[in-house]
């Protein structure tokens, strides 16, 4: 069953991914019947010690390339990764730094196979800093593309995590309540992930379960298709038990506790991210395009989410300050 869910979100995922493309398509549909093709950027900086990564991927010509499901995955063949590209990253402090291409090491990351060949960029010393701009540059082709990004101030303390069961109607699953303050005098937005790690018992390591995205900080939060935020128009100053759960999206509930031996210890991370409002509005797009059924009576396609890549490119460079909670699983 473990097995079988791990390679279900790796399909989320790469749909995910694959998303933040074909969900642009509609404002650039003239530029892909004449073949001429178009890149995507996808990018996220944090005030968490990087590295901070970067997925750069190009449209296909042959629109006839869709998805081919290899070893289990859903692989888009729509869109080239982009491994040969400048990438470089600067802060409004004069920091600047020359991105890697990320040759994931499969014996320390045996998961991430699949990502080798996903155009992913890294830093190698930059350091993300709250209020600091950010400045993202990509140069491929003889092309120049560029974006900018502020971290904003830090998210509020969430200071307490309950658990309810989810609306999935198969799986005997939970997602996470959270309740924290939130100020009324400033306007925020928030992105929320969480992911659950076994425990070891001798050494105390965490090891992420149940099919959730692998990989360093940073990273899983660029991929995962977890879509939790919220404007804070909505909320009061005293949030309580906010529900970390989207119908009909990924399903990525947390394992219950009947699903592990009484031995193994469950922990559960919850990160909250304070991000801009055009960052909100970009999600916010994504999720109404993953949550859109055709043809459904008196419904209309979604816009196209916005972009913040210049020179016709298309993605979002994403920053944002982080706190986070390590906290015990579900125990009933």
């Amino acid at each position: 069953m473990q097995f079988l869910k791990k390679h279900i979100l790796n399909i989320y995922i790469l749909l995910f991914l694959a998303l933040l493309h074909i969900s642009c398509e509609e404002r650039i549909d003239s530029s892909l019947l004449s073949g001429e093709p178009v890149l995507t950027i996808n990018a996220l900086i944090t005030d968490q010690k990087g590295p901070y990564y970067v997925r750069i991927t190009k449209s296909s010509s042959d629109l006839q390339k869709e998805f081919n499901i290899e070893q289990g995955l859903a692989i888009s063949r729509k869109f080239e990764a982009i491994n040969n590209a400048t990438v470089t990253m600067n802060d409004d402090q004069g920091n600047i730094d020359t991105l890697e291409f990320w040759n994931v090491n499969l014996t320390e990351n045996p998961s991430l196979g699949e990502w080798i060949d996903q155009g992913i960029y890294r830093t190698k010393h930059l350091q993300g800093v709250a209020g600091r701009t950010y400045t993202l540059t990509v140069v491929y082709e003889g092309k120049v593309y560029q974006s900018v990004a502020t971290i904003p101030s830090s998210p509020p303390t969430i200071n307490e995590v309950k658990y309810t069961r989810s609306q999935d109607p198969i799986n005997d699953s939970r997602v996470p309540l959270v309740s924290f303050e939130e100020s009324q005098n400033y306007k925020n937005y928030y992105r929320f992930f969480y992911i659950p790690y076994s425990v070891n018992s001798t050494t105390n390591e965490l090891t992420s379960i149940g099919g959730w995205s692998d990989g360093p900080n940073n990273f899983w939060q660029l991929v995962s298709p977890q879509i939790f935020i919220f404007d804070d128009q909505l909320l009061p100053a005293k949030v309580k038990n906010l529900k970390l759960e989207d119908d009909g999206i990924t399903s990525q509930e947390l394992p219950s506790p009947n699903s592990f031996s009484p031995a193994i210890k469950i922990k559960v991370e919850i990160q909250i991210h304070s991000i801009s409002k055009e960052a909100y509005e970009y999600f916010s797009s994504i999720k109404e395009q993953l949550l859109f059924t055709p043809n459904r009576p008196f419904s209309s396609a979604p816009a196209s989410p916005p972009t913040n890549i210049s020179n016709g490119g298309l993605g979002f460079f994403s920053a944002s300050s982080v706190k986070s909670i390590l906290i015990d699983g579900p125990q009933n």
